[in-house]
């Protein structure tokens, strides 16, 4: 399903397919590079993963970034402190009781958007606002 939706968007975007990188893959194994992207997007996609996963991820996405880039996040977040650790205790509860020790386990684990901007914050970027927050979902701007 990704490949078409990405073939689709190469095909919608034709006339400026060489100014475009998609890219179909694991984004903790893929090397973004050095100085590569002048936008990267996520949507919806890192509210499974820990602090650190995370943390690591945004670094090497700030690596990736040219010098004027910036980083968009759209994702579900936790409307309060007691929300987000009431989810982080769960998932490790289940993930211990099911024997899961390592690889991605399906459960929302959102954090609050003040956390999400001090873990961008920490990975190295210089300026996090939040553009929009509807609910539970936010988008944030992160900024080299």
């Amino acid at each position: 399903m990704a490949e078409k939706l990405l073939e689709r968007l190469g095909q919608k975007h034709a006339a400026r397919k060489s100014q475009l990188n998609l890219v179909l893959g694991n984004y903790f194994d893929y090397d973004f590079g050095q100085n590569t992207f002048d936008v990267a997007l996520s949507v919806q996609t890192l509210h499974h993963f820990s602090y650190g996963k995370k943390i690591g991820l945004y670094k090497r996405i700030n690596s990736a970034l040219k010098p004027d880039g910036f980083y968009i996040e759209a994702d579900y977040i936790a409307p309060t402190q007691e929300f987000e650790d009431l989810h982080f205790t769960e998932n490790k509860r289940i993930r211990a009781e099911q024997g899961i020790k390592v690889g991605f386990y399906h459960y929302d684990t959102p954090c609050t958007v003040e956390n999400q901007i001090g873990m961008l914050k920490k990975a190295g970027f210089n300026k996090v606002v939040k553009i929009r927050q509807h609910h539970n979902c936010a988008i944030l701007k992160a900024s080299k």
